[in-house]
């Protein structure tokens, strides 16, 4: 937990400091929103293919290779030109090429706790990726007008590769071997709770990057407090998730946890004062790692080890993608409605995540029961394709 908090601190960083960045750049949240969602689209998209190579390449060749063309990739866009095809370029190749590293790292959890203790396990590891966003926008917001732009992408960069050199040199990583899965790619999505868990992270964290995009606007003179506003949020998480931890999940747990985020961005809309939304960001971050939380448990309650690797590629894919449709989206309304708008959209997609799971109360599992891979015996609501009917005979 604690060498993954330090390589993937870029990440946590990235997409504020491209928001930033590229708004003082093109002159326009629409233009740099647009850039944070193609970098986090081209990341969704490698995450669950990087997640399958885990297993057929091994964990150490894809952690290496994508390490170093990733950190490489950060400190070239801090010195690239003002024009937006050379920013969409290269935040492609930082999406496609972002290391698997939570694929990599939650594959080993079930063989290294006690049966019973998976619950704990992932209830901690979501706080650590807390951490990871409550330092990052700190980082990205200070690096930026104190260093610049090239020496705060070149520092990102250096962050990540030492962060990953360590990870890949970890014996386990070398050792470990995932088993091939026995679907095709995206078989996993067949299955209810993994979808759910899947799409409620797309509408979660579409949420997050909404209202990160009003924040930043909001606080577009003093990009410093932007980023304590957000990392306020994050450490709320952080807390919520360090309490939660000793708390049972039930099948309405996904929906419940979330509520808090809900209500504290409606009530962030009724003032437009600066130190509201603050206040109201930092209750807003209580139900963050709670319900990521519920997620991730209820991915690695859900699937085999063979096929979790792939399931949390998914699982990253949701959380860029989600921020990617918030980004662009919360970009559009600030520039034609204002940065509380932002915020609004950003409950209206936390709403909708809180009606998925609340909606889909019969197929989540009842993880107070059982929590980790499930059993060679155990039953997983499968979704049912229809099958073609075969007409005609022999000739």
């Amino acid at each position: 937990m604690g060498s993954q908090c330090l390589s993937r601190l870029p990440q946590g960083a990235l997409s504020i400091l491209l928001l930033v960045h590229s708004e003082i750049v093109l002159g326009s949240y629409a233009a740099a929103g647009l850039v944070v969602a193609v970098f986090s689209v081209a990341a969704a998209a490698s995450g669950p293919l990087l997640g399958r190579m885990l297993s057929v390449f091994g964990m150490r060749i894809i952690l290496l290779i994508t390490v170093v063309v990733d950190s490489a990739a950060i400190a070239l866009f801090g010195v690239l030109p003002p024009s937006p095809p050379a920013l969409f370029a290269v935040s492609v190749v930082i999406g496609l090429f972002t290391p698997p590293i939570l694929p990599a790292v939650r594959s080993f959890y079930p063989q290294l706790t006690p049966p019973g203790m998976s619950a704990q396990v992932f209830s901690l590891d979501s706080i650590t990726q807390e951490v990871v966003w409550a330092v990052g926008p700190i980082i990205a917001t200070v690096l930026l007008p104190l260093i610049g732009t090239s020496a705060a992408f070149l520092t990102l960069g250096l962050t990540g590769l030492v962060g990953g050199l360590l990870i890949a040199g970890f014996p386990l990583t070398k050792t470990f071997r995932l088993a091939s899965s026995r679907h095709g790619l995206g078989g996993v999505l067949l299955k209810w709770p993994v979808l759910i868990a899947v799409l409620s992270s797309i509408l979660f964290n579409a949420s997050y990057g909404a209202a990160q995009t009003g924040v930043v606007a909001t606080f577009a003179a003093t990009p410093a407090f932007a980023g304590l506003v957000l990392a306020a949020f994050a450490v709320a998480s952080v807390i919520a998730g360090t309490i939660s931890v000793s708390f049972q999940m039930h099948r309405r747990s996904l929906a419940v946890r979330q509520i808090p985020t809900f209500v504290a961005l409606i009530i962030a809309t009724l003032s437009g004062d600066p130190w509201w939304l603050g206040a109201c960001m930092a209750v807003a971050g209580l139900g963050a790692a709670p319900a990521l939380a519920v997620m991730h448990n209820t991915i690695s309650s859900s699937l085999r080890p063979a096929d979790a690797a792939e399931a949390v590629g998914w699982m990253g894919s949701a959380m860029l993608s989600g921020i990617a449709i918030g980004s662009a989206a919360g970009g559009y309304m600030v520039d034609h409605f204002g940065s509380t708008s932002a915020i609004f959209l950003a409950a209206l997609f936390s709403a909708s995540a809180i009606a998925l799971a609340f909606g889909a109360l019969r197929v989540l599992p009842d993880l107070s029961l059982h929590a980790g891979p499930p059993t060679d015996t155990s039953a997983v609501p499968v979704i049912r394709l229809p099958r073609r009917r075969v007409t005609g005979g022999p000739m």
